[in-house]
């Protein structure tokens, strides 16, 4: 699997980070209508890709190391039908002491808001849990954003 960021293009071979080039992929939306798309070869044929590609999909966002995981481990199933089962997830909740989330995207802010809307604690994604002791009982936001600030997720955390 490529993907691209916009400045930095990754290659996935296998589930897994096989490397990274400081460049970018061609983009649909700069295409034009009669544009070719070339996979593994540029336009004057000389091979770049040693092997074949057995699938192609295309998606309308960067994936996160974690959905490109889940995809490859669902690669018997070839029609993985929606890439939201493969999105972001906090567990146990309700919660005591720790919620653990898988699926988080890179350099993402992760918010515990209060029912009034007060951002009660706010951190970065260095780590994959995060510790809830020192909330007092009751039901939350658990707010994710993207390194943009842009909402990704949002769920309700109970904590009893």
């Amino acid at each position: 699997m490529a993907q691209s960021n916009g400045t930095l293009t990754e290659l996935y071979i296998d589930g897994t980070l096989n490397g990274k080039l400081p460049e970018k992929m061609y983009r649909i939306s700069n295409l034009s209508l009669n544009s070719k798309i070339y996979l593994g070869t540029i336009q004057s044929g000389l091979s770049n890709v040693y092997g074949h590609i057995d699938q192609v999909k295309l998606f309308d966002k960067e994936l996160t190391q974690c959905q490109i995981t889940s995809l490859y481990q669902e690669k018997k199933n070839l029609f993985v039908a929606n890439i939201t089962e493969l999105e972001f997830t906090a567990l146990p909740n309700p919660a005591n002491t720790r919620i653990y989330m898988t699926c988080l995207p890179s350099d993402a802010t992760i918010q515990i808001i209060d029912m009034n809307g007060k951002i009660i604690e706010e951190a970065t994604t260095t780590t994959s849990s995060i510790s809830i002791n020192h909330l007092a009982s009751g039901v939350y936001h658990l707010r994710v954003l993207d390194r943009a600030a842009i909402l990704v997720e949002e769920l309700r955390l109970v904590k009893y």
